[in-house]
């Protein structure tokens, strides 16, 4: 299935080391960024609003509005993370959520007592890079946010509790198999992504 941040990643790219070299410009964090990519809307218009403006319509110049993605019915899986989310305590960031998910045996996991829990493995037939994919998509579209006191904490919203008892849908966007792997250099942080994300 296809990997996350493939549609419109070079134009977030673009963005974001223009911003770095305007004066008195605000850092953009890669989380940031990364919602950005996630969220599957416009991204001009997630930037101008990230600045407090509107955009009323889609730019139809981005690399969402030209290549939109193509999207599937994520409701049930999305259910599946949002509960983890729960019953974790809402204490614990996408990446041990995802090895909760995926049955992972590792000490924390046994130290929390997570190998109990009803959503333990229920994830096994999707890999961790599709699982990250649908946490930031999760996180981008406010079905969750990240708690910074929290040191990221995924905590779940209003929007994610109707998700989660079935008062909504969630159409996810997919998620290619990725290229092979570049690096690169985003106002002093680095950035991995797809080859073939970026204009030649």
């Amino acid at each position: 299935m296809p990997a996350p941040f493939e549609h419109g990643a070079s134009q977030i790219a673009h963005s974001k080391k223009s911003l770095a070299g305007m004066p008195g410009a605000p850092r953009i964090s890669t989380a940031t960024v990364i919602d950005f990519a996630a969220s599957g809307d416009c991204l001009t218009r997630a930037l101008v609003g990230y600045f407090g403006e509107t955009l009323p319509e889609p730019c139809g110049n981005c690399d969402t509005c030209l290549e939109p993605p193509e999207t599937f019915d994520g409701t049930v899986a999305a259910q599946k993370f949002l509960s983890c989310a729960v019953r974790t305590g809402q204490r614990f960031g996408a990446q041990h959520l995802i090895n909760v998910l995926r049955g992972s045996e590792g000490e924390r996991i046994r130290q929390w007592g997570h190998d109990r829990l009803p959503t333990y493995g229920v994830g096994t037939d999707k890999d961790k890079r599709w699982w990250r994919g649908l946490a930031d998509e999760l996180v981008a579209r406010k079905y969750l946010m990240r708690d910074e006191e929290k040191f990221n904490a995924l905590v779940i919203t209003d929007n994610g509790r109707k998700l989660l008892f079935g008062r909504t849908s969630f159409e996810a966007a997919e998620r290619k198999k990725p290229a092979k792997r570049v690096e690169i250099e985003l106002g002093g942080e680095e950035w991995y992504n797809s080859k073939q994300l970026f204009n030649r």
